[in-house]
């Protein structure tokens, strides 16, 4: 083989492997395309994102459920639930926390008919202490014993009235002050 033939055939190696690039450049080109016209850097679009730990555990999840309720929950490294927040499609709208035994131990509720709920539960699963709100704009603060019985109540009504109420160990009110917004 002469020179020339040898730096044409070694100019040829060159062309095909140059040739052989720009193919695999544009269908990389190509494929990184097609992703962008499917995705927007603003936006990603999914029913479920969860985020695992190193060993695979899920930590947190945010998702939809198929009635229509959307959920985002927070996961010990034990993989146990202890945050969630969340709306159903009942329209109400929560945030829970659970203790390392799986106990709920404080709740947070808005209805859609205006009133809201907080809780404060107690190892035993009993709620001790209470706030409610009234769609008409009463409201009412409540502690309770271990038996999860009231015990002590402060109430206000919409015509801003209030009381207080002292309850015995079965419920019954034992004391109470209620005054009336207009004596």
């Amino acid at each position: 083989m002469s020179e020339t033939e040898a730096r044409f055939d070694r100019l040829e190696r060159q062309a095909r492997r140059l040739w052989a690039l720009v193919v695999g450049v544009g269908l990389a080109l190509g494929a990184g395309l097609a992703l962008v016209a499917t995705t927007s850097p603003d936006e990603l679009t999914v029913r479920r994102l969860s985020v695992v730990d190193d060993n695979e555990k899920s930590r947190f999840a945010v998702g939809t459920d198929s009635d229509g309720a959307a959920k985002m929950r927070i996961y010990d490294p034990n993989g146990k639930l202890r945050f969630a927040v969340g709306t159903g499609s009942d329209e109400v709208a929560g945030l829970t926390l659970i203790d390392p035994n799986g106990k709920l131990r404080f709740a947070v509720a808005a209805f859609p008919d205006g009133s809201a709920h907080l809780q404060l539960i107690d190892h035993n699963g009993k709620s001790r202490f209470a706030v409610v709100t009234f769609p008409d704009g009463g409201a009412r603060l409540q502690l309770a014993d271990l038996n999860d019985k009231a015990r002590f109540a402060v109430v206000t009504n919409s015509d801003e009235g209030a009381g207080l109420m002292l309850y015995d160990s079965n419920g019954k009110v034992i004391w109470s002050k209620i005054s009336a917004s207009n004596p």
